[in-house]
């Protein structure tokens, strides 16, 4: 049975299959590690952006009772 490719096309086909092996390793190890950067800042937003959320709805909630407790003075103030 002869060989369906030539030495020198099963060399060309195995070099380009580690080149092509070795580029895929870099660029999945590179986008993990870009991913991780990602994952990790957006996390940090989201946790400052919670801290402000929280602090803003203590704020309103604070507010909200000055205002009704002052709505309420008045009404009875005026009956």
């Amino acid at each position: 049975m002869t060989p369906f490719l030539t030495p020198a096309v099963e060399k060309y086909l195995l070099d380009w299959g580690i080149t092509l092996l070795l580029g895929g390793a870099l660029c999945l190890f590179l986008g993990c590690f870009i991913g991780w950067i990602i994952w990790k800042n957006t996390r940090k937003l989201t946790e400052k952006i919670e801290e402000g959320n929280r602090a803003a709805f203590a704020d309103y909630e604070k507010t909200s009772d000055e205002i009704s407790k002052i709505k309420s003075e008045l009404s009875a103030a005026s009956e």
